[in-house]
């Protein structure tokens, strides 16, 4: 592996850069124009970023396979954003990230704006394609449900600070760092006789602007020990298997803390 630095503005990437990274957006509304027909807004990176370069009836083409490629028929190519669903402009911009076949694709919030029926078919969507394309996703949520369903490697950041990594499965069970553990503590759980307590975070929610010293977490974290999470970066704590959290309380205590026998969290 190697890193690989990308400039912050567009003019500084590289054609190859900017094949090899695309995006898809939160607001499938806002990302296409509204004056464009789809093929249009699928036409435009498969001439600029295609290499080697297409021939008209190759893009004509390649804008039918990628249709296909979203379950959408080839009559949409005619159609503009406004004759389309929510669902269907997410597609039209997942079909438009995928045109230049690129490695990465950095997908933020892409279901957050629709309804939960078509959320779905958007994750089984972006899961199919990940598998007959070979891109890799660096998806961008607060829905934990999503994450799950989609990533194989989890971080989750507070205040803009990684404080837990690891692989999907160990991330999902205990330990946890004490932010990752609220939250997962939040997720609706369909069985109404399962009892669950929701771990409430009180205290004060510090601006982005003014990050607290110590640990980011320590005005909020139900699990705070003393004087040293306010005073100190907490340090890296392996949990095994690449799992690591940043916190000041050992693995071995929250593995103790975070146990089904152990008292429970405060009710929502």
């Amino acid at each position: 592996m190697c890193d690989l630095e990308i400039s912050s503005t567009l003019e500084g990437r590289s054609k190859e850069t900017l094949r090899n990274l695309r995006m898809v957006f939160q607001n499938p509304n806002d990302t296409l124009n509204p004056y464009q027909t789809v093929r249009q807004a699928l036409e435009r990176p498969l001439r600029l970023l295609s290499e080697p370069k297409l021939t008209d009836g190759e893009i004509h083409e390649r804008i039918a396979e990628l249709l296909q490629a979203v379950r959408l028929t080839p009559d949409y190519a005619g159609r503009y954003p406004g004759e389309l669903s929510g669902g269907e402009k997410q597609r039209i911009a997942i079909a438009r990230a995928f045109a230049a076949n690129p490695a990465l694709i950095v997908a933020d919030e892409p279901t957050s704006s629709l309804d939960v029926s078509v959320q779905a078919v958007i994750l089984n969507l972006l899961k199919d394609l990940r598998a007959e394309k070979g891109a890799s996703y660096l998806l961008i949520s607060h829905d934990l449900d999503v994450i799950a369903y989609l990533a194989d490697w989890i971080a989750v950041m507070y205040l803009g600070q990684i404080v837990e990594e690891g692989a999907n499965a160990d991330v999902y069970h205990a330990p946890w760092h004490p932010y990752t553990e609220a939250l997962l503590s939040a997720i609706p759980i369909p069985d109404p006789t399962h009892q669950q307590g929701a771990i409430r975070l009180d205290g004060d929610i510090p601006s982005a602007r003014n990050i607290p010293c110590g640990c980011r977490f320590h005005t909020r974290c139900p699990r705070k020990i003393g004087d040293i999470c306010e005073q100190e970066e907490p340090p890296w704590r392996d949990a095994g298997n690449g799992h690591a959290i940043r916190c000041h309380i050992a693995v071995a205590d929250l593995i103790a803390l975070q146990s089904p026998s152990a008292t429970p969290p405060q009710e929502a």
